[in-house]
């Protein structure tokens, strides 16, 4: 085979890989509605606006992105980042009033379907002696990013966890101090 083929072979090759992620991307058009639906039209802020029940309705809305991720196989530390996403979403905008404006700025269905989108990119041709194959799949393994990110958040909820026992501890030695020396 000459330089010319194994060129155009790959090219080839890439304009499958692309034409098959688009349609694949194009499969998931509910997702996208979902989406714009949700951060674009700023419907999560305006569901949220309802006590309690807004944010867990539309948090349930946006797992559906997620449940595809799962279903694509994208990987663990992604999906961990994906679930961060909803689970800040969902958790500040139980906050009234602050987290309702939090709602309308945070997109974490745009951010979650673009991970999604980023995992259906075709991988690079793979040649082996003279055929040339390219796949769907997973276009990457989790980034240190998104590790750094999950790490972060995991430290950042055992923090949350622990400060009201350390906060406790240190007012109730304040307290028998102050009650002892008197």
């Amino acid at each position: 085979m000459t330089e010319t083929a194994d060129s155009e072979s790959t090219e080839l090759a890439n304009e499958l890989a692309k034409v098959a992620t688009d349609a694949a991307i194009e499969r998931f058009p509910k997702l996208e509605f979902l989406s714009k639906l949700l951060d674009r039209y700023h419907l999560d802020g305006l569901i949220g606006l309802i006590p309690g029940w807004g944010d867990a309705a539309t948090g349930v809305g946006s797992l559906a992105i997620l449940g595809v991720a799962f279903a694509r196989k994208v990987p663990t530390i992604v999906l961990a980042r994906m679930l961060l996403n909803i689970a800040v979403d969902v958790g500040l905008g139980l906050i009234p009033v602050l987290g309702d404006v939090f709602d309308f700025f945070h997109g974490a269905n745009r951010k979650n379907l673009a991970m999604l989108k980023e995992h259906l990119a075709p991988v690079e041709p793979r040649t082996s002696g003279e055929e040339t194959t390219t796949a769907i799949e997973p276009a990457r393994k989790g980034s240190m990013k998104d590790y750094a990110i999950v790490f972060a958040a995991l430290t950042l909820v055992a923090v949350s966890i622990a400060a009201p026992f350390v906060f406790a501890g240190v007012a109730i030695d304040y307290l028998m101090t102050l009650f002892q020396g008197s």
